[in-house]
């Protein structure tokens, strides 16, 4: 063998007869290290790196997928939350039938006193069906069949009852504040506190005042009607029951809702940045301001989903008023019959003060009054 530079001349011999030779091959090797082996694993180890473009274009196809994922998986969970509130709204009108099983009529609004000296406790229809969605623990806490909603909003220890959240109550779409918004909150214009002796109720003024007390907040209002009226003032007491289906003092038999019960609307939602509601009572039974009727009751006067507008101590809260929803498209509503209904936000509406453009009232105001004599077939 002889080895000449870089090659190596090996000779090949007969295996008969080892002394001759028939050729020789030249064999390649490594420069000046062919026996070195980590030499041979560094060459072996080499990577080759990602080269800019490369990079940028794994990026732009993960951004891409990312863009078509997320939509789709936003659309999902919504359709869960709106399954979510359906089912919580079908909760709420089974625990208005079943309260109206037990005293033969559907709750009021809220218990308003038309003599300005009475107290008429003033707590809302949410709170009187609490035993109907198991929640019998917190109205026995309460005892509004003894006490106003004065009087426990007065107590160091009870008010504290007033701020429970109910999860029934909370659409999961909202993003809500877990206490009312301030629009909503127990304070009213300047005037007496509680004070002196004799009974409580006696001692109170005609609204909650000097509190600026937060209650807890509900996405679920009761169906006052088509009927409002924008101007502030105090309503009478017929404008005060208004025309749905619960009303200050009203007490409505399912039978007597002549239109239906099945396309008669029971509750339906509010939004938050529609200052939402509270399951609680109102402070101003006799008043339509934002801490009157509009406090637990929507009304079908305004446009579904209307925005609201500046609502401190006026009655035209457009939005503030009426019904809303965060799911894309419509609202969330309890009929009658205890069925729940998607109601698309473009759904016809005309109110009673557009009679004159069309002669009728538009679907959606036709399903929130309950006795307007008006057949509903396309709903």
């Amino acid at each position: 063998m002889v080895t000449l530079h870089d090659r190596t001349i090996v000779p090949i011999v007969w295996a008969s007869h080892p002394s001759q030779t028939i050729g020789t091959i030249a064999l390649q090797s490594f420069p000046n290290d062919w026996d070195n082996r980590s030499t041979m694993r560094n060459h072996l180890n080499i990577r080759r790196a990602f080269t800019l473009v490369e990079l940028v274009v794994v990026i732009a196809i993960i951004a891409v997928l990312i863009g078509l994922l997320l939509p789709a998986t936003q659309a999902a969970r919504e359709s869960a939350r709106r399954v979510q509130c359906q089912n919580q709204v079908k909760q709420i009108v089974l625990g208005l039938q079943t309260y109206h099983d037990a005293v033969r009529f559907l709750p009021p609004a809220y218990p308003g006193a038309f003599d300005p000296t009475v107290d008429g406790k003033r707590w809302g229809w949410a709170t009187f069906i609490l035993p109907f969605i198991e929640q019998q623990a917190l109205y026995e806490k309460l005892e509004p069949s003894r006490d106003s909603l004065f009087q426990v909003a007065y107590d160091p220890v009870k008010r504290l009852l007033l701020q429970n959240s109910v999860s029934t109550y909370l659409c999961a779409s909202d993003p809500s504040d877990l206490l009312a918004d301030n629009n909503r909150d127990y304070s009213g214009p300047p005037g007496s506190s509680p004070a002196g002796s004799g009974p409580a109720s006696a001692r109170l003024a005609t609204h909650i005042n000097h509190i600026g007390y937060r209650p807890a907040t509900s996405n679920y209002v009761c169906n006052f009607g088509s009927f409002w009226r924008p101007n502030y003032g105090l309503w009478s007491a017929t404008e005060l029951r208004g025309n749905g289906v619960m009303g200050c003092s009203t007490r409505v038999r399912i039978a007597d809702i002549f239109d239906g019960s099945s396309v008669t609307f029971a509750i339906g939602e509010r939004t938050y940045r529609n200052h939402a509601s509270t399951w609680t009572g109102v402070e101003a039974w006799d008043s339509c301001t934002s801490q009157g009727v509009s406090m637990v009751a929507g009304t079908a006067y305004y446009k579904l989903n209307a925005p609201a507008s500046s609502y401190p101590y006026t009655c035209d809260g457009v939005g503030a008023s009426g019904f809303s929803s965060s799911h894309p498209g419509g609202a969330n509503f309890g009929m009658c019959d205890g069925s729940v209904r998607f109601v698309s936000a473009s759904i016809e509406s005309l109110n009673s003060d557009e009679l004159g453009k069309s002669g009728k009232l538009g679907l959606y105001q036709r399903l929130a009054a309950a006795n307007d004599h008006l057949l509903i077939t396309d709903f």
